[in-house]
């Protein structure tokens, strides 16, 4: 499986990583690994990056799962700060 992803608005290099969490945010991807992407400085930085991330990930069970993309140890699925609204994580829905 793998993750295509459009990131913008950064300059200077992060640790980015892919979890895969169950119902319960449960990380059934211990310890993914970590890639290193370096945004180039540019003047206008909402031109988008393309990344694909590949995942090696067994689901344990059927069921629903929610991938996340992770910068610096934090989902950029979940709000910075109260009020704010980030994109949903990607849902997957196991039957077996």
């Amino acid at each position: 499986m793998a993750l295509y992803t459009q990131l913008e608005d950064a300059v200077g290099t992060f640790p980015f990583s892919v979890e895969v969490r169950d119902e319960h945010n449960f990380v059934v991807n211990p310890n993914p690994p970590r890639v290193g992407i370096t945004f180039p400085g540019m003047a206008y930085r909402v031109t988008p990056l393309e990344q694909v991330f590949a995942l090696d990930v067994t689901f344990p069970t059927p069921g629903v799962y929610f991938v996340h993309l992770v910068c610096n140890h934090l989902s950029l699925h979940e709000p910075p700060a109260p009020g704010e609204c980030p994109f949903p994580a990607v849902r997957v829905n196991v039957l077996s």
